[in-house]
């Protein structure tokens, strides 16, 4: 329940694919609910015997079936069956002595449709639903109002006008909002187009400015590609059960650069050489991609006078000159000295960081030239001044 109430909360964040199992989730459970708590009443109602068996067998089935596939991840499969499980609980509500009861769970069917924002599952299953309903009010317009015959015709009309007019505003609705989510689409990729365009362009004109100062190409530079290695293979230290060997999977990366991508996924269909291939695809820094979008935004923020450009200090390290107030300056200090009392920074003789600083350590250490670069003197003077009241609260 709590996983659930913290993806409703975060909706926003989700995919089209997590928000549909969600409802999902919601559908099943007010299914659950309203099932457990008015099912079992309404077997007192006057129906055949087999009705009395189908019909609640029928909506346990499709609500278990609806359940299973939302487990194994058949999201849609399991919209739609939710949507049939509704339809036989209104068909069992509609066979029952009360019609008011049927036209009732009509409106929360449509309503569950709705809910799901699938234009082509309201066009198919709302349109039938509504069309069984204008016939059932009309066969059992008579229960619905005072047996008088003027007073049928006005009620059916009444009742058939409101269910009529439910569908075709929320039919309305998805029509527009369909219109509009194609323009919107439709501005993306042609957005989308025209950033990849000037991506490219961009890219180009890089490249000949290196070749003309005689540096080699991002992706043929021997440092970077260094660098990177280093890196994936040091985070996949992290992951010892990965059976991919980083160091390969680096030298696959920047060999991809030189390949014809479209010739690579013909000649090794379905095997892992397309694999990689396709996983990499989008992070070749050759091609007009988002990582290369992400890599010019930042080199942007690298020149002076360029709209939000990284400051000149963004590498200071001395407390003085990031913080003016004392207060500040002194939070940082303790900040320092309890990250250099817990954190693990010495060696043990098999190069394992295995220790942390003692408080001796500590005074030593703020005592040297290393720390000059980082704190001033006034900063130096007041933790020696102080430094019984850092070792007994921090240490």
């Amino acid at each position: 329940m709590k996983t659930l109430i913290s993806k409703i909360r975060n909706s926003d964040m989700l995919s089209y694919a997590d928000v549909l199992k969600l409802k999902v989730s919601l559908v099943l459970l007010f299914l659950f609910i309203f099932g457990v708590l008015t099912v079992p009443v309404t077997l007192f109602e006057e129906f055949s015997l087999e009705v009395l068996i189908f019909l609640p067998t029928a909506f346990t089935t499709l609500f278990l079936f609806s359940s299973v596939m939302l487990v194994v991840n058949k999201v849609r499969t399991a919209m739609h069956f939710s949507i049939y499980t509704f339809g036989v609980l209104t068909v069992y509500y509609a066979l029952g002595s009360n019609p008011l009861y049927g036209v009732f769970l009509m409106y929360v069917t449509l309503t569950i449709i709705i809910f799901y924002q699938d234009i082509y599952t309201y066009i198919v299953y709302g349109a039938a639903l509504t069309l069984y309903g204008l016939i059932y009010i009309h066969q059992n317009g008579a229960q619905l109002v005072a047996p008088d015959a003027t007073s049928v015709l006005t009620s059916n009309l009444v009742y058939q006008g409101a269910l009529m007019g439910f569908f075709l505003i929320f039919l309305i609705y998805f029509i527009l909002s369909e219109i509009i989510y194609e323009q919107i689409n439709h501005d993306y990729k042609q957005t989308q187009q025209s950033i990849k365009k000037i991506t490219l362009h961009v890219m180009t004109y890089t490249n000949e400015l290196r070749e003309r100062e005689n540096h080699t190409s991002l992706h043929n530079d021997e440092n970077l590609q260094k660098a990177v290695r280093d890196v994936s293979v040091f985070f996949a230290s992290f992951y010892p059960d990965e059976k991919v060997d980083m160091e390969e999977y680096v030298d696959f990366y920047f060999f991809l650069h030189h390949q014809d991508l479209q010739a690579i996924y013909r000649e090794h269909r379905q095997t892992e050489v397309e694999k990689y291939a396709r996983e990499l695809e989008k992070y070749l820094i050759n091609k007009p991609n988002d990582l290369m979008q992400i890599h010019m935004s930042m080199t942007a923020k690298f020149y002076q006078g360029a709209e939000g450009a990284y400051p000149n200090t963004r590498y200071e390290f001395k407390i003085d000159e990031n913080y003016r107030r004392k207060v500040n300056r002194i939070i940082m200090l303790a900040c320092l000295y309890r990250y250099l009392r817990v954190e693990n920074t010495q060696y043990d003789r098999w190069k394992r960081l295995e220790a942390s600083l003692s408080h001796d350590d500590i005074i030593n250490l703020i005592n040297s030239q290393v720390f000059r670069s980082i704190l001033s003197h006034e900063e130096v003077k007041f933790f020696l001044e102080n430094h019984q009241l850092f070792n007994e609260y921090l240490g």
